[in-house]
């Protein structure tokens, strides 16, 4: 009798333990501590100023500090891999134009990270176009006349970029492919070192986004813009030509920034972010701030950010095959 009374208080027991709600099943709410985001490149270039734009803004609205953090190196990788391996728990974020997403799998052997599997996509948040500017030493006031410089002097000028993989390199080696023209590469860790050897005649070109460009482009400036590689001339610089309208046809490209987590983060997160983003995109200070410099204010959905991955992983690696980009590093 004591058996079956002592047996039937235990299920009683049992029940109310697998019935009552457990505290800790439920996920705490997003954030309850700093974000980082991981900006693959030197302070001072695009994705490092347009990335402080936004945590100034985003933080208040999170309720939280977003600390950024720049891990420059390997064309984007080293600061991509960082977030790769990191807890998908929204606590650590990739601020990256498309390189490390889409076009270093091309460029480099030996990834740390699979580029196709390693992200979640939360949006895209910016896009502009690419400027060609050139220093003090070329005398060419347009782009037929840089051609002309270029090919009375094979081998000798020199294009700069942001690193391997970077749309820097690519739209230089499809620059000098599509008009016959033979450039050096050489390669740097960020934009302001590029301003400086610009500056200093130590390297001849680079196409810049104009975000990085514009700030350096007053009438009294040493840099000159000869083209801009959009459709149509950006508002920014209304008196630069197009590539088309200078004389080559076939090279229409802009330079995007995005957002993303490590696979698998919550789908909670990737809201959170969106209604931020959302938010900030509005704020008549960045939009007249971000219109100043040429770059357009985007929020995507984390899919139309996965397309546009996948679509410019399938254009730049032909971009790469086509030129041999890769086989300098």
């Amino acid at each position: 009798m004591y058996l079956k009374r002592c047996y039937s208080s235990c299920l009683a027991v049992l029940s109310l333990f697998l019935t009552a709600p457990v505290a800790h099943s439920q996920p705490a709410a997003y954030p309850v501590k700093p974000i980082k985001v991981v900006v693959p490149f030197l302070p001072g270039g695009t994705a490092d100023t347009l990335m402080r734009l936004i945590s100034a803004q985003a933080s208040p609205l999170l309720g939280q500090p977003v600390v950024v953090e720049n891990r420059a190196g390997a064309g984007g990788n080293i600061g991509a891999h960082e977030v790769a391996r990191a807890a998908a728990d929204g606590y650590t974020l990739l601020f990256t134009p498309p390189g490390p997403l889409s076009i270093n799998p091309y460029v480099f052997s030996d990834m740390p990270y699979d580029a196709e599997t390693a992200f979640k996509p939360i949006s895209i948040v910016a896009a502009m176009p690419s400027v060609l500017v050139v220093g003090p030493k070329v005398k060419a006031a347009t782009l037929q006349e840089l051609v002309q410089q270029a090919r009375s002097n094979p081998g000798k000028m020199t294009y700069a970029s942001q690193g391997y993989g970077t749309t820097t390199q690519l739209l230089g080696a499809l620059f000098s492919i599509n008009v016959g023209i033979d450039l050096v590469h050489v390669p740097y860790k960020g934009a302001p070192p590029i301003l400086t050897d610009l500056r200093g005649g130590r390297v001849d070109m680079v196409f810049f986004d104009a975000a990085n460009a514009l700030p350096h482009l007053a009438p009294n400036s040493p840099l000159r813009a000869l083209a801009v590689t959009s459709e149509q001339r950006t508002a920014a610089l209304p008196e630069v030509p197009t590539l088309h309208e200078a004389g080559i046809p076939d090279i229409f490209t802009t330079v995007w920034m995005g957002l993303v987590a490590p696979a698998n983060t919550p789908d909670t997160v990737v809201e959170t972010w969106q209604n931020v983003l959302a938010k900030v995109m509005q704020m008549p200070e960045i939009r007249q701030r971000w219109k100043d410099q040429g770059v357009e204010p985007l929020v995507s959905s984390p899919a139309e950010m996965q397309q546009t991955i996948q679509r410019d992983s399938r254009l730049w690696g032909d971009v790469i095959r086509i030129t041999g980009a890769a086989a300098n590093r």
